[in-house]
C-alpha cells in the first residue's frame, strides 16, 4: 500500500511539472512561509479608485519581514551539521551558520522589505497620506506585537512612508510611536503566544496533525531521505531530516543567496513535496482544519471594525491603523475572512487536484512581509448624488479580492460586517478558555 501510495504521490508531481513546465521554476518562490516577498521596489502607480468614490480611512495588518531562523530551526540545523559530519561530497558547509543570539531577529531585507512598503503605499494611497501629514500619532495609529522583529518591521515601515517628511537627521526622518500590548495579553496581534486553549489542543496534543504528519513522513519524506542518504553516503538521516534540509536551503538563499549548498539536496519534486507538506500542517494549525482556528481572529477583526465605525459615527480621528504582526495571525484573518478555503482537507494522500489546485498555498499567501489592506472608502450613489455608501476593498500583498460571500472587490461595509457575523464583538477570553482576573 506504501509503495503504491508513492507511486501515485510520483505521478501528481510528474503531472504538475509538465503542467507549469512553460515557466522557469523559482525554488525561492516555494519555501512556505519562509519565502520572501516578491515585490522588492518602491515603483508604485497612484490608487485608482471608483469616480465616485473617496478613501476616507486605512487599515493595515502586515506580517514582519524577512527574520533570522528561530530557535527551533537553529536546534534543526545543529542536529543536520552533526548528521553530514564527515561527509565530503558535494559541500564543505555542512554547518549552522546561524548563532542563537540572532534568534528571530528582523534581518537586512526584512527591513528593506517594510521600507519599500511604505515607499509604495505613500505612492499608491498619495492623496490620502497628503491630507493627514505631517505625522501625529493620533491620527496615524502604529501597532506591533512585543516582539524585536514586529517592531522594528513597523518602525521601517514607517521610515519609507514619511521619508523625507520629517525634520531630523540628513533624510529629515519622522519619529513614530508604536503602542504594544505584553505578548500573553495581545489577543489581537499575538493570538498564538495567548490563547490557551489553542496552545493546549491544536498546537500540542493535536492527534489528527499528528496523523497526517505521521503518514506523509513514512510515504514521502522517507523516500527523499532515503535517496539523499544513498547518494551522498549519509547514515543517520531520517525521514524528517528532509523537512530540516528544506528549511535550511530557504535560509541559504535568504542570507548567502545559496543554491549549492543544503539546496543541492533536493530536486524539483523535493522542493514541491515539502512545500505541500509545509502547508498541509499550517492548514491543522492556523487553517481550516481545525475549527477552534476560524474564531481565533475574532478580536482582531472587531478592533479594526470599531475602528471605522468610530471615525464613520464622528468618535474618532484616526485615519490609519498600521498593524505589525506574524504569519500565525496572518492565517488566522485569512481562516475568519473566509479566504484561500479549499474545498476538501488537506491530507497526506491528497489527490492531484487538491495538491495543484489548492488554494492555501502558505509561499504565495503567507510570505515574509505578507500584508492585508483594508480601503474604506466612502462613495455616492449613481442613482442619488446624495446617498453615502460606505464600501470597503481589501487588498492581500498588494493585490485586490472580493471577500467570500461579497459580489465584488468593493464591499458594502454593511454587507461585510454581515459577513463577519458574531466574531464582531466575540468573548476572545471565553473562546480561548481564558482565566479572567
Amino acid at each position: 500500500m506504501q509503495f503504491l501510495y508513492q507511486i501515485i504521490w510520483t505521478n501528481i508531481l510528474a503531472l504538475i511539472f509538465f503542467t507549469s513546465s512553460h515557466y522557469k521554476f523559482n525554488i525561492k518562490s516555494h519555501m512556505g512561509t519562509n519565502s520572501v516577498y516578491p515585490v522588492f521596489t518602491d515603483k508604485q502607480p497612484e490608487l485608482s479608485s471608483p469616480d465616485n468614490c473617496k478613501l476616507k480611512k486605512l487599515l493595515l495588518v502586515a506580517r514582519h519581514g524577512t527574520r533570522y531562523p528561530e530557535d527551533d530551526d537553529i536546534e534543526k540545523f545543529e542536529e543536520l551539521e552533526k548528521v553530514f559530519q564527515g561527509v565530503s561530497k558535494h559541500s564543505k558547509k555542512w554547518k549552522n551558520q546561524f548563532p542563537s543570539s540572532k534568534n528571530s531577529l528582523l534581518y537586512t531585507r526584512g527591513q528593506k522589505e517594510h521600507y519599500l512598503l511604505g515607499r509604495r503605499s505613500f505612492k499608491k494611497y498619495h492623496k490620502f497620506w497628503k491630507k493627514i501629514l505631517p505625522y501625529d500619532p493620533y491620527i496615524i495609529n502604529f501597532r506591533s506585537s512585543k516582539t524585536p522583529r514586529t517592531g522594528m518591521s513597523g518602525n521601517s515601515y514607517s521610515i519609507g512612508l514619511f521619508d523625507g517628511q520629517g525634520i531630523l537627521g540628513k533624510g529629515d526622518s519622522q519619529p513614530i510611536y508604536i503602542y504594544t500590548h505584553a505578548l500573553s495579553k495581545d489577543y489581537e496581534l499575538a493570538i498564538h503566544l495567548s490563547c490557551t486553549l489553542w496552545k493546549k489542543t491544536v498546537d500540542k496534543n493535536n492527534e489528527i496533525l499528528e496523523e497526517q504528519i505521521s503518514q506523509f513522513t513514512s510515504t514521502n519524506l522517507t523516500v527523499i531521505s532515503d535517496r539523499i542518504s544513498k547518494e551522498y553516503n549519509v547514515k543517520d538521516l531520517k525521514p524528517i531530516h528532509a523537512d530540516y534540509i528544506y528549511k535550511a536551503c530557504a535560509f541559504d538563499i535568504i542570507f548567502f543567496n545559496q543554491y549549492n549548498n543544503w539546496c543541492k539536496l533536493l530536486q524539483k519534486e523535493d522542493i514541491l513535496t515539502l512545500e505541500y507538506f509545509e502547508d498541509m500542517k499550517h492548514y491543522y494549525r492556523f487553517g481550516y482544519g481545525t475549527d477552534l482556528n476560524k474564531r481565533l481572529a475574532c478580536k482582531l477583526i472587531s478592533k479594526l471594525v470599531k475602528s471605522v465605525d468610530k471615525y464613520l459615527n464622528g468618535k474618532s480621528i484616526v485615519k490609519a491603523d498600521l498593524f505589525f504582526t506574524h504569519s500565525e495571525t496572518i492565517s488566522f484573518l485569512y481562516t475568519t475572512l473566509g479566504l484561500y478555503k479549499d474545498s476538501k482537507p488537506l491530507t497526506a494522500n491528497a489527490t492531484l487536484d487538491e495538491v495543484s489546485d489548492r488554494k492555501l498555498k502558505t509561499s504565495d499567501i503567507c510570505p515574509f512581509a505578507a500584508n492585508v489592506y483594508f480601503e474604506i472608502y466612502a462613495c455616492t450613489s449613481n442613482e442619488n448624488l446624495k446617498e453615502k455608501i460606505t464600501m470597503v476593498q481589501v487588498v492581500v500583498n498588494e493585490v485586490p479580492i472580493v471577500i467570500p460571500g461579497c459580489d465584488e472587490k468593493y464591499c458594502e461595509w454593511s454587507k461585510f460586517k454581515e459577513l463577519m457575523g458574531d466574531n464582531l464583538g466575540c468573548d476572545y477570553e471565553e473562546i480561548c478558555d481564558i482565566k479572567k482576573d
